[in-house]
């Protein structure tokens, strides 16, 4: 954590830890030039990028890491074309959105998914009732976990939401309403 870390970190991190699984980076000053030299980490299952300097460019170094479980850029300037790259990571299910700029029309390519998710899109204000059908043909199961707070969403969508997914867990509203 800290803003001494930069590309150059990452760049010794990726050389120096080939078998390296997890790694949280918060708070630093990796771009996406840095999420670059990560990407040869063949074995990462865990990426966090959080206050980061990274943005949608990154998004062909994710592409590259098949591996990846998990992803958290919270409050870091991606969005939808990030999205689409993690969707095409077949054992991907956290997925930590906040503070990003993701869109409806991000959110068409999660179903690509296989697994439940947790879906953390809270603050992402440009994420709407629109995404209602897009976010519907997620596997529903109790595992499924989306937090919806600070979203553009409106009750009524989110109960609609709620209802398309009865067993999954939809969080939304300030402070949290009971959808179920």
């Amino acid at each position: 954590t800290g803003k001494k870390y930069d590309d150059e970190a990452a760049r010794t991190i990726a050389d120096s830890f080939a078998k390296l699984e997890n790694l949280y980076l918060r708070s630093t000053s990796i771009t996406t030039a840095g999420v670059q030299h990560l990407s040869r980490l063949e074995r990462l299952k865990i990426l966090t990028l959080d206050d980061s300097l990274v943005d949608d460019g990154m998004a062909d170094s994710v592409r590259k890491m098949q591996r990846l479980t998990w992803l958290s850029v919270d409050d870091c300037a991606v969005g939808d074309e990030t999205l689409a790259a993690v969707s095409e990571c077949p054992d991907m299910w956290y997925v930590y959105f906040a503070n990003t700029r993701v869109t409806d029309e991000g959110l068409t390519h999660l179903p690509q998914l296989r697994r439940p998710l947790s879906l953390y899109l809270s603050n992402c204000l440009a994420v709407t009732d629109a995404s209602i059908p897009s976010l519907a043909l997620l596997t529903d199961s109790g595992g499924l976990n989306i937090d919806l707070q600070g979203t553009g969403f409106t009750e009524q969508g989110a109960r609609e939401l709620q209802s398309a997914l009865p067993q999954a867990q939809i969080r939304w509203g300030s402070p949290p309403v009971p959808l179920k």
